[in-house]
């Protein structure tokens, strides 16, 4: 009844279902020529039948990413399953990778920024931000960046830029971004650039790291030791960089009533026993 009295709403449905069929339409074709370019290559490249192989699954898997016609991780399942039925390696090593520390290492770290979510204390870092600078938007934003550094050291730092945005975005809230274009991109600009900057001082910031480390043998406390340092001297020269670049505007009106994160006694509970 509700569909015979509702053309648009029909047609909609229809168009919806059609869209889906020739997504996965597509995603089909687009498997079935990368498998025909894998044999091709396994077949015509001037290279041991071992190295055409193992090229001809970059390639497979290369195709795949970049047409985006499965999700990344069935892309990521293929390369395992096809390295064993192509003879490149066994089961056992194939499927290695996904079980190392350094895996388990960052499930971590997303665990510890989900964590921060599901419990509020992302808001409540926001609202200490506000506090703490009392009304000084410069302040405000020094520390954000500096609380975005710190976390990124600890937690992989794309869940860090992840976490910390709308908490910016929740900051800047009352300052008109139109007029103050300029200071809107310093502040986004440099938390996702700290967040970066951040992920540098410790194994557990980036997957680059741990990945590195696993190569050269290299433990916490060793790359720490040249990491802080750099992440010390590269955070100020970011900030100024920026500085000199976008000149913001800090002369505005920052209220903090109005751009501080409120929270309810509900969410404060938990948290009572902080000053």
């Amino acid at each position: 009844m509700l569909l015979s009295k509702s053309p648009f709403l029909l047609g909609g449905l229809l168009y919806a279902n059609n869209n889906s069929f020739y997504k996965k339409q597509k995603s089909l074709i687009i498997l079935l020529l990368d498998i025909l370019l894998m044999l091709a290559l396994i077949r015509y490249l001037p290279f041991s039948p071992q190295e055409n192989r193992g090229l001809a699954l970059l390639v497979f898997t290369g195709v795949l990413w970049l047409t985006e016609a499965f999700h990344i991780t069935v892309t990521a399942i293929f390369v395992p399953i096809l390295a064993i039925l192509l003879g490149l390696t066994n089961t056992q090593k194939a499927f290695a990778p996904f079980s190392t520390p350094i895996i388990y290492m960052f499930f971590g770290g997303f665990v510890l920024a989900a964590v921060l979510q599901i419990q509020n204390l992302d808001k409540l870092i926001a609202n200490y931000i506000i506090r703490l600078a009392k009304g000084n938007l410069k302040l405000s934003v020094a520390y954000l960046f500096g609380v975005t550094t710190f976390l990124s050291m600890w937690i992989n730092n794309t869940a860090v830029a992840a976490m910390m945005l709308p908490l910016t975005l929740g900051m800047l809230k009352g300052i008109n971004a139109t007029q103050n274009y300029r200071l809107y991109a310093f502040v986004l600009l440099g938390m996702a650039f700290s967040a970066s900057i951040g992920g540098i001082g410790t194994l557990v910031g980036s997957a680059p790291n741990a990945i590195l480390a696993s190569q050269i043998q290299v433990s916490f406390t060793e790359w720490l030791a040249y990491g802080f340092p750099v992440m010390v001297l590269l955070l100020p020269a970011m900030i100024l960089a920026l500085w000199v670049i976008l000149r913001p505007n800090f002369n505005i009106d920052f209220s903090p009533e109005i751009a501080e994160v409120q929270l309810s006694a509900k969410i404060l509970e938990p948290w009572s026993f902080l000053p």
